[in-house]
């Protein structure tokens, strides 16, 4: 590099702080709520694990909660076990992503580049709360350079450990399934390169792939009670996510021109690199003004460019397109690939921009890291609201009702889907005030209730950033004739 020693040591020094601040925020402000479905889910397994409850859902996310449960050791609350889990994967994975930069830059500028990806702050947002993106997240990283590694160097130990994480990746959170492409073409190398010969070494590869999977899935079957009944599980959940309430392309009503539109805009841009601010925006304007133009394409870079590109198809047909948090492996892959082009090019200005980016990313971070910890969910207000008002009363929710019951709250609640089932619900519930939120009421309307019969009370607010369906949750009372 052009730089004098000074200069390496202060992008050395700026690294390493932000490196170890955001870690230390990380554990710093923990999640201690579930304020979700799938967080109840999570942290109810950590205390029990019983897929048949949904302790947690379908595939059970066995290595997860098994990592949330030794940490659950060590504090008594759940959701703050797996946000530990989370923390100290994502700090793990300041290896393997300096590794990889190693293989593109010198150590000042490979550290700068793993700060970079370190202090992503919706990354590390995501990463606190008690879901499963934060640890996958981690194991990924070291996935892609162990698989890097068996690809370049073609070692036995490498190829087997690449295998043994995409199984504990997927025992972690099973729809980055995708990446398994990686192993098919370190697979496909090896057959071009040992002709059939080759096929003897990838049919025996395939069969310890396929054991190491086996260990997580036997113990959920064993779980259940068997595999006849872990299938049936498995073939209900996929088939409502992909068909009815998952959000993916096959569930939604969205048009293609509208999932690319909010996948690329508002999810992978405005919500996953800019975290929904103008600062970020600018600096990434600055970036592409600049060029990512370096003097080649080095074949680590197309490596990572093609996991970029193949998750993206991935997450615009078979992921929620109303949950940014899906798209986490392309923040983490793009500030990778986009860092390195920048710092290749061996400028000044490229090196200046990445630290002003860590310090963007790194400030709003800490921000809204302490934001989510110390903000009481829309749900948690709505729960202390009704238990403080409304003594005598029935809640009809959706999936509020699974945070409720999580809450142990003492008033009665129910989720509820159709008009009809409300109804005939109501005759049993003469004696009590009826209340109903947002989404069960505009649910019912579309099902031919009259609008005037429900009262609006009042609104609970969050920061949507953090839960984009239940940020916010109106109340209302049921004032119909129907009783």
């Amino acid at each position: 590099m052009f730089h004098s020693k000074k200069q390496s040591l202060i992008i050395t020094s700026i690294s390493t702080l932000a490196i170890l601040l955001t870690a230390i925020l990380r554990f710093k402000y923990g999640s201690e709520k579930a304020a979700s479905w799938d967080q109840v889910d999570f942290s109810l397994g950590v205390m029990e694990f019983d897929l048949l409850s949904m302790q947690p859902h379908f595939p059970g996310y066995p290595y997860f909660i098994l990592g949330g449960m030794f940490f659950f050791l060590i504090t008594d609350q759940a959701p703050l076990a797996l946000s530990y889990f989370n923390s100290t994967l994502l700090l793990s994975s300041v290896i393997p992503v300096y590794m990889l930069a190693r293989k593109l830059l010198s150590r000042d500028m490979a550290l700068l580049l793993t700060a970079l990806v370190q202090t992503s702050s919706y990354v590390n947002v995501m990463g606190i709360q008690p879901m499963s993106e934060g640890a996958a997240i981690g194991i990924l990283t070291w996935y892609v350079w162990v698989l890097y590694e068996a690809i370049q160097r073609d070692k036995t130990f490498f190829r087997v450990t690449a295998m043994f994480l995409f199984s504990v990746l997927l025992g972690i959170r099973v729809s980055y399934v995708l990446f398994g492409t990686g192993l098919l073409y370190m697979w496909w190398m090896t057959f071009k390169k040992l002709g059939k010969s080759g096929a003897l070494v990838i049919i025996g590869e395939l069969v310890i792939a396929v054991c190491f999977q086996l260990i997580w899935l036997i113990g959920l079957a064993a779980n259940v009670g068997g595999w006849g009944t872990l299938f049936e599980i498995g073939f209900g959940f996929s088939k409502g996510h992909f068909t009815e309430w998952g959000g993916t392309s096959l569930s939604n009503e969205a048009s293609l021109w509208k999932r690319i539109f909010l996948l690329v805009f508002n999810n992978i841009l405005w919500t996953g690199f800019f975290f929904q601010d103008g600062i970020l925006v600018v600096l990434f304007t600055i970036a592409f003004m600049i060029r990512l133009k370096c003097r080649e394409q080095p074949r680590l870079l197309k490596f990572i460019l093609v996991f970029i590109v193949s998750y993206f198809f991935w997450a615009l047909f078979a992921q929620n397109i109303d949950k940014p948090r899906h798209i986490l492996p392309i923040v983490v892959l793009g500030l990778f690939y986009i860092g390195a082009r920048l710092l290749r090019r061996n400028t000044k200005s490229s090196y200046l921009l990445i630290i002003v980016f860590i310090l963007a990313q790194s400030v709003m971070g800490a921000m809204f890291m302490k934001k989510q910890h110390d903000e009481e969910p829309a749900v948690y207000q709505l729960a202390k609201d009704i238990t403080n008002k409304y003594e005598n009363s029935i809640v009809y929710t959706w999936e509020e009702t699974r945070v409720l019951g999580y809450l142990n709250v003492p008033f009665e609640h129910k989720r509820i889907m159709t008009y009809d089932k409300f109804l005939e619900d109501l005759s049993y519930k003469k004696d009590k005030t009826v209340l109903l939120t947002d989404k069960v009421r505009d649910g019912f309307i579309q099902q031919g209730a009259n609008p005037n019969h429900f009262k609006k009370i009042t609104s609970y607010k969050s920061t949507k950033l953090f839960d984009p369906i239940y940020s916010q949750i109106t109340l209302y009372k049921w004032e119909g004739s129907e009783r």
